[in-house]
């Protein structure tokens, strides 16, 4: 493997890592702290602090003022005018306004003298033999592990494009992701993107410059302000990719690029290491570029590829830097790198609503708290309701909403005089949330007010349900609700800042122990009325004023403090009175009924455990289900864990339990430990908000969002549980499909179709009862999986199912209608234990009862024919497009000879054959019943035409010793727009005389739609070819029938033919078609002739022509050259 020197740098503009601190303004946004992460000639990267987000984002196009210093002279600010050409959650990219050469260059000088900075310490010097062998090896290691992260991402970009497809409403945009999938599953593209990266891959590093670059030099003849912005899309593009997996493996990538500059003798960093991401992101892009992709779907692909990029190197650059050490490269290297001169941060301005107690929680506890908030919120944003999704109507304005929250608010006060009582509250969010969806006004909110306003509201309602919060508690922080929405409506940091004043006053108030007044000294109860009076004003000037809220704060860690004097004061004389005595008051709870006490062993074990791992200072809620639930703490714990003393909120003795008694309690549900009683009450509501979300995340990846069954995903994975059973009792798959949904979904609407799924899914969960596990595994369809039971019990059960739909009736606009369904059984122990199996077995069991009429059922057999069709069919029906692109089709033919004129000359019907894996030629029965079941067949009749029209436009004589060839088409076909332009330009192209072709059509292909096949016949004839109707006196025909379609023959079907010589019904209807046919200046054709003296019943009665078995058998159309 040869290592080459690099090309001159491919793109526009070089990237600079910077790091430098700096601010951003505008004159919509506030001022905000951001990182230059990344530096071009011709703009910049940068990453917002997320700690100084403002309400409102910074938008695309929006010119912001960039204020910054430079390390190497902290004293001189420097200022760009940027505009903003690309807008992420926590980054933008901005392009230069006219920016200042000086300070250009002053920007440049620093970058530049950053990659200048790295030298390399002396080490061992690395062999030519080294260089050759050992990096080339560790090449050919990437060049193969980077094939698989190009395989991944083509997959993933794939299914998201296709998503992106699904979501789209936008026709254009739709046929723009199709086009791009179509682009990508081209394996050019792949072939292009790899050997540009094994091109890259092998260069040798560019060494860095030696000066710094002259933004004269640079700018050439362009005016910096006019870079264009394809330039800059196409660089922040690459940055976005190079930084974020540079940000993944910085530890790996730093050891390569330490590694790399020993190897090669000069300073390899992130904008020259060939096996770094800057290197494989220009390479992309390269590719990517030669797909003219829209710039919006060129983003998409960037951001599939970083994401790619990022979680699929980890592993590589281990390796990498497992085998440069192995080539001789120290393990652990030092560097010198010159520092920059420590830059004075611009410290924050403070927060009104911040507090400035100097206990500040830890960057740590503030960065998970947003990514908390942050998690939350996007998990919400998956639930909103159907109101937040109607972005067409206006928004509420600020007044509006305020005075929403103003009514809301009077409401309450009202209300909350008479709810002091209640056990649980609601949240009022949620209230004024529901009221405004309810009302219809024509207005909704916009995202973030919804977002604020669900977070708020359950985050009020998860307090309401804190067991660890008193009631009284409770009381005050309702009266908080609003004036809370109210502030976080205008910035909602509160909802993520643990350092919030309103917050940390909501967590100290939520630690007060309320108990009965005359229980409170002199001290409390001035407190407490004080507290309530400034409660009181907070809540009717719904504003979180810092000046009210600091000393309402203060007054509340007064009370606090108090409170715990007194709880520690009662607390050490229970730790004395437990040290002290041998015996302990026994702890009173209320009796457990006897189904309680009948618990699980190893569940009751399990809690022993449990309770042997508990500490001092848990708290349970005892008699959790009754309305005098008691929560209590445990202060102390007997030597031999057998012993167990709680007290009560103020800290007095409630007394002593055993560990059996706590055990039997805990795993019956009677108690329940309270966790997370260490964290506040904030952070407790958000953690079981995310428990909540998560667990309805999962409900929702597992049932169906419509009926609330179980979804097919899921039920397939219980299929897979299953242990197959070899004898009775045994598990049953049911299939029920209801019949003719089609119908009323498109005869009253998919709100209908709906209503009718939810019903019909609700009878059967109430018929069932438990019995079994449901699922709505398609469109219309149900499954049902019943455990240890028979076939009988499963007949049972469908038939109760059909009862009680029997007796249902769909109410529509129009009235009512009657609803049934078909079903399939499938016994599982006589099924190959494979979960798509089984169900494609059982759906298979449904389509032949649907195929038998209304309300059938259809069991399978150990040994069943109609299954095993089926099943053919289906697996034909995969194999179409294989078939039509492989040239596994073939044409055959049968000769059509003339039976009572023996002057006529003989035609010949044109018929397809197939060949199997091995190439031999089978029947391709199932494959025509495939491409008519799934609709394909106007592709194999264009197929067939195209071809037959080749054959004898190759072997013209052979037309000419036929009287004509016969082409069947399908109704498909003669439905299709686009069919007889085909026709008409394959008839031109091919110069066949049109007299010797005739078209073949079906009898219930034609007159299911009589006009229109009449019109399709009418035009094509024009050509001057004949039609002949196929299969006639099988359908709902009538000789009237024959005057409107302008055939020129009929074919009697088979069925009459075949009995001829036995059935006098058979020869009365067959005499009749001739008769009839003849009068009407038609030619018959009989078919499936199949003995000597069928052939002569049918001379007799006059019929023209015969086909069948008895003449001759179907040939390839190759050995019409020896056979006429």
């Amino acid at each position: 493997m040869t290592i080459v020197q690099s090309e001159k740098s491919r793109r526009a503009h070089t990237r600079y890592t910077l790091k430098l601190p700096a601010t951003i303004t505008s004159t919509l946004i506030p001022r905000q702290e951001v990182e230059i992460y990344d530096f071009c000639i011709g703009g910049m990267y940068l990453v917002v602090n997320q700690e100084s987000l403002a309400p409102t984002p910074v938008g695309r196009s929006e010119v912001i003022s960039i204020d910054f210093t430079l390390p190497d002279n902290p004293t001189n600010s420097h200022h760009f005018q940027a505009r903003v050409i690309r807008s992420a959650r926590h980054n933008l990219g901005v392009s230069f306004l006219n920016p200042n050469k000086t300070t250009l260059q002053s920007v440049l000088n620093y970058a530049t003298n950053q990659q200048q900075a790295i030298t390399p310490v002396s080490s061992n010097t690395i062999t030519r033999n080294n260089i050759d062998n050992g990096y080339a090896e560790i090449i050919t290691l990437v060049i193969k592990n980077i094939r698989r992260v190009v395989d991944t991402y083509l997959l993933k970009q794939e299914a998201a494009l296709l998503k992106l497809a699904k979501q789209s409403k936008n026709m254009i945009q739709q046929n723009g992701y199709f086009s791009t999938v179509d682009r990508f599953n081209d394996l050019a593209f792949k072939k292009s993107l790899l050997a540009r990266l094994e091109k890259s891959l092998l260069e040798k590093p560019a060494q860095p410059p030696t000066q710094t670059p002259s933004v004269e030099r640079l700018e050439v003849t362009k005016d910096l302000s006019l870079v264009e912005d394809d330039e800059l899309n196409d660089w922040i593009a690459h940055a976005d990719i190079a930084n974020k997996t540079e940000s993944y493996h910085h530890e790996e990538l730093v050891g390569i690029e330490q590694r790399l500059t020993q190897l090669f003798g000069y300073a390899i960093s992130h904008s020259n290491n060939p096996l770094g991401p800057e290197s494989i992101s220009s390479a992309y892009q390269e590719a990517l570029k030669s797909l003219n992709l829209d710039s919006d779907i060129y983003l998409v692909c960037c951001r599939i590829f970083r994401d790619t990029l990022a979680s699929g190197m980890g592993e590589i650059y281990q390796q990498v830097n497992q085998q440069l050490i192995k080539i001789g490269l120290q393990a652990e290297i030092s560097y010198e790198i010159k520092k920059p001169t420590e830059t004075n941060r611009r410290k924050k301005s403070s927060d009104t609503n911040v507090a400035t107690s100097t206990k500040r929680e830890s960057e740590q506890q503030v960065s998970e708290s947003k990514e908390l908030y942050d998690l939350i919120s996007t998990l919400q944003s998956r639930h909103q309701t159907p109101h937040a999704a109607q972005t067409n109507r206006p928004h509420y304005s600020s007044q509006e909403l305020i005075e929403k929250l103003a009514n809301l608010s009077s409401s309450q006060g009202t209300n909350s005089q008479t709810a002091t009582n209640e056990k649980v509250q609601n949240s009022v969010t949620l209230q004024l949330l529901q009221e405004i969806e309810n009302r219809h006004e024509g207005k909704t909110l916009s995202a973030d007010e919804m977002r604020i306003m669900e977070t708020t509201g359950n985050l009020y309602n998860e307090m309401y349900q804190d067991n660890l919060i008193t009631h009284g508690a409770k009381q005050w922080l309702g009266k908080l609700e609003l004036p809370m929405l109210d502030e976080a409506l205008q910035d909602d940091s509160i909802l993520h800042n643990p350092n919030h004043l309103t917050r940390r006053f909501i967590n100290k108030l939520a630690q007060l122990e309320h108990y009965n007044n005359h229980e409170l000294d002199n001290l409390k109860g001035t407190l407490r009325k004080k507290i309530e009076t400034m409660l009181q004003q907070l809540s009717q000037q719904r504003k979180m004023e810092p000046s009210l809220l600091q000393p309402l704060l203060e007054k509340v860690e007064s009370l606090l403090e108090v409170q715990d004097k007194a709880y520690q004061h009662n607390l050490n004389e229970v730790i004395d009175t437990c040290n002290d005595h041998t015996t302990l008051p026994a702890l009173k709870l209320n009796n457990l009924s006897r189904q309680k006490k009948e618990i699980d062993k190893d569940q009751f074990k399990e809690w022993r455990k449990r309770i042997r791992r508990m500490k001092k200072g848990d708290w349970i809620l005892f008699d959790a289900d009754e309305s005098n639930a008691k929560r209590l703490r445990l202060v102390w714990i007997s030597e031999a864990f057998t012993d167990y003393v709680f007290v009560n909120l103020k800290g007095q003795m409630q007394g002593s339990i055993k560990v059996d008694t706590l055990a039997l309690h805990l795993s019956c549900g009677a108690a329940m430990v309270l966790n997370n009683a260490d964290d506040s009450a904030f952070d407790r509501a958000q953690y079981r908000m995310l428990q909540k979300l998560n667990k309805q995340l999962l409900h929702e990846t597992t049932h169906d969002a419509l009926t609330g069954l179980l979804n097919r995903r899921e039920f397939e994975k219980n299929l897979k549980n299953l242990q197959a059973s070899q004898q009775e009792p045994q598990d049953i798959l049911c299939y029920y499909d209801l019949d003719y949904f089609d119908v009323i979904n498109n005869s009253f609407g998919f709100e209908a179709g709906d209503k009718l799924l939810i019903d019909v899914a609700n009878i059967f969960k109430e018929t069932l009862d438990d019995r079994g596990l449901l699922a709505r595994v398609g469109g219309n369809e149900f499954a049902l999986l019943l455990r240890n039971t028979t076939t009988d019990d499963a007949l049972t059960i469908t038939e109760q199912f059909k009862t009680t739909i029997k007796h249902y009736q769909f109410v529509h606009e129009e009235g009512k209608s009657a609803v049934s369904f078909s079903s399939g059984i499938v016994p599982i122990n006589l099924q190959q234990h494979e979960a798509t199996r089984l169900l494609q077995t059982a759906e298979a069991a449904c389509r032949l009862a649907k195929g038998k009429g209304v309300s059938q059922l259809h069991i399978i057999q150990v040994d069943d024919s109609d299954l095993k069709k089926s099943n053919q069919v289906i697996y034909w029906a995969s194999k179409i497009d294989d078939k039509l692109n492989s040239n596994a089709l073939m044409l055959r033919y049968q000769p059509i000879v003339p039976v009572a004129d023996k002057t006529l000359r003989p035609h010949a019907e044109i018929l397809l054959g197939i060949t199997d894996q091995t190439g031999s030629l089978v029947s391709p029965e199932h494959f025509i019943l495939a491409a008519e079941r799934y609709r394909r067949m106007p592709e194999i009749d264009r197929w067939v035409i195209s071809n037959v029209f080749k054959f004898f436009k190759q072997h013209p004589s052979l037309l000419e010793k036929l009287g004509g060839i016969a082409i069947n088409l399908s109704g498909l076909s003669i439905n299709d727009n686009n069919i007889i332009p085909f026709i008409m330009d394959q008839l031109k192209a091919s110069q066949l005389p049109t007299s010797r072709i005739c078209f073949e059509i079906t009898e219930t292909a034609g007159i299911d739609n009589l006009s229109s096949a009449a019109e399709f016949i009418k035009e094509i004839k024009q050509s001057g070819v004949s039609f002949s109707l196929d299969d006639f006196g099988t359908g709902m025909s009538s000789y009237a029938y024959l005057k409107n379609l302008p055939v020129d023959y009929i074919k009697i079907d088979g069925s009459f033919i075949r009995d001829i010589a036995r059935n006098k019904s058979d020869h009365a209807m067959v005499k009749s078609v001739t008769e009839i046919g003849h009068f009407m200046g038609k030619k018959i054709i009989a078919e499936c002739v199949e003995d000597k003296t069928c052939l002569e019943i049918l001379q007799q009665i006059g019929v023209d022509y015969g086909q069948g078995y008895a003449i001759q058998r179907p040939q390839l159309i190759d050995s019409l050259h020896t056979k006429i």
